[in-house]
């Protein structure tokens, strides 16, 4: 059995001093140590428990560099901010410069048109070559049955043949035109300039020749104006010629020999082309200049 500890014996006025209590409580806690050391200390109650931390959450950001690490394969490369915003100011500057640079050429209805005709020009140069007869592309100038489509329409032909692939005429002969296709339609409003377009670009002034179309049916009956290539896609124009479209007005119900288009106010300056040189090939005009000095002088009215 222990022994009573010797501050026991002291009187009670005595152990209440606080001296006397300290010393007491110090006694008390090496006591206390002394039986945690022999393992007989009484276990320490729930109450008494030191507080337990709370399991706090993965960051975020740890869990990224978790992934980099675990997988780095999973990071692919990507374009930052500062990179896309200078793209993006590139890509404005070059729109500018091109817009300013084709101002001067034509509207979307014309630069359409341009394109349609310049490839109908080269279907009617490979027809030619691949098959060794003659071809043309037609502009109607005075449709019998459809006043509306009236140098608008734009269609590709080819000389009459016998059963046997055979040209039906010589070469020196003018021939019967047979459409290769339903071609095409300009944009609205926008027409072939026979003012503008010539026989040849250098002089100009010497209108397109114009043949009649009779063995097609209805819709496309009537007079047209013809750019011809022979049998090895050659233009029949030495100087070349060239074909010129506008934007402009017209009265659709009338044909256009009475109701030629006129130039609108707001497209004074709406024109567009290209020149067919002798070999076959078509070259686009870059500037309204190089159409013609003339017009320069068109006023809203004018024909065109």
């Amino acid at each position: 059995m222990m022994a009573a500890p010797w501050f026991s014996k002291i009187p009670d006025a005595a152990r209440r001093t606080p001296i006397t209590t300290a010393a007491k409580n110090l006694l008390g806690m090496a006591g206390r140590r002394t039986r945690f050391l022999r393992n007989d200390f009484p276990p320490l109650s729930p109450l008494s428990d030191p507080p337990q931390r709370r399991p706090q959450a993965p960051h975020p950001k740890s869990k990224f560099l978790a992934v980099i690490k675990s997988n780095p394969a999973s990071i692919k490369p990507a374009f930052s901010l500062v990179e896309m915003l200078v793209v993006i100011a590139i890509i404005a500057i070059l729109m500018t410069a091109g817009s300013i640079g084709l101002s001067g050429i034509g509207g979307k209805g014309v630069t359409s048109g341009v394109a349609t005709a310049e490839s109908l020009f080269d279907e009617a140069r490979s027809t030619a070559v691949a098959r060794g007869i003659r071809s043309c592309v037609l502009i109607a100038k005075d449709l019998e049955n459809n006043s509306a489509d009236d140098l608008r329409r734009i269609l590709v032909a080819y000389e009459e043949l016998d059963k046997d692939g055979n040209p039906l005429v010589g070469a020196d002969t003018d021939p019967t035109w047979t459409l290769s296709s339903r071609g095409a339609v300009l944009p609205d409003q926008v027409y072939f300039s026979k003012r503008f377009s010539s026989k040849d670009y250098e002089s100009s002034g010497s209108s397109i020749d114009t043949v009649p179309l009779s063995n097609v049916s209805e819709s496309y009956r009537g007079t047209y104006y013809i750019y011809r290539f022979n049998s090895q896609g050659i233009s029949q124009y030495d100087k070349g010629a060239s074909f010129v479209i506008g934007n402009g007005t017209r009265v659709s119900s009338k044909s256009s020999t009475n109701a030629p288009p006129k130039i609108m106010a707001s497209a004074k300056r709406d024109f567009g082309g290209f020149v067919i040189w002798p070999n076959g090939r078509t070259s686009v005009f870059r500037s309204p200049e190089q159409i013609g000095t003339e017009l320069q002088n068109l006023n809203p009215g004018d024909d065109f």
